[in-house]
């Protein structure tokens, strides 16, 4: 029985190998420049992609914050973490952050990025924390 077994998988793999060509060219299984992104796609992914980071969304702000409606130029609290912080599917104005600064009258930074762990946020907090002088 084994030596059967063994008969039929050499057969099968040499009938196989010997077919290989036409059934690869046939179906491409294996394409590589589909695969790969072009220095256009490669430059655009820079701006979202962080080698200590992860993925984040880029923002035209001073460190990367989520922008405030509304600046009072007295910062007293920046916020780190996940989607929660950052206030995913609500508008700029809507965020725990813009009423705090509003009941504070100082500015409270958003620094919430979506889909980040909380790894990432602690080294999200350690790169910019410093930075942002607030109480």
């Amino acid at each position: 029985l084994s030596v059967s077994l063994l008969i039929s998988l050499l057969i099968l793999e040499l009938a196989m190998h010997i077919s290989e060509p036409l059934w690869t060219k046939n179906l491409l299984l294996s394409n590589p420049p589909n695969y790969l992104l072009s220095n256009e796609e490669l430059n655009l992914m820079r701006q979202y992609f962080d080698a200590e980071l992860g993925w984040k969304r880029p923002s035209n702000t001073a460190f990367g914050e989520r922008k405030m409606p509304v600046q009072f130029g007295n910062p007293i609290l920046a916020t780190f973490g996940d989607s929660f912080v950052f206030g995913d599917e609500i508008s700029d104005n809507e965020t725990w952050q813009t009423y705090l600064a509003a009941l504070f009258q100082r500015d409270v930074y958003n620094m919430g990025v979506k889909g980040f762990f909380p790894d990432q946020a602690l080294l999200h907090y350690r790169r910019y924390a410093s930075k942002i002088k607030t109480p």
